[in-house]
């Protein structure tokens, strides 16, 4: 070769030019048929008292000291018809 470019950066160059998207006509269908299920939380009957976003800590006791363990909502839920009144946190 009588050209000053690295071969290496040659290769690059052609290489860059196979990693494009290419239809290829394929067609795929999906295996297994799933129907859509109704997800409840059990949050329907109950109203949110409290609402904030917090982190949830674990004690160490080898390491005598604090490690968080998530973050996320904290909300305290009071169901509609009992009157009772739930913690719940989820991850966001």
């Amino acid at each position: 070769m009588a050209t000053n470019e690295p071969e290496h950066e040659h290769r690059d160059e052609e290489e860059a030019g196979t990693n494009e998207d290419e239809d290829t006509g394929a067609q795929v269908a999906p295996i297994v048929r799933l129907e859509e299920v109704a997800v409840t939380t059990g949050e329907e009957d109950e109203d949110a008292v409290l609402d904030l976003k917090s982190k949830l800590y674990r004690f160490d006791k080898d390491a005598n000291q604090w490690k968080e363990r998530g973050a996320g909502t904290v909300k305290l839920l009071k169901h509609k018809t009992s009157g009772k009144i739930r913690l719940v946190m989820r991850q966001s």
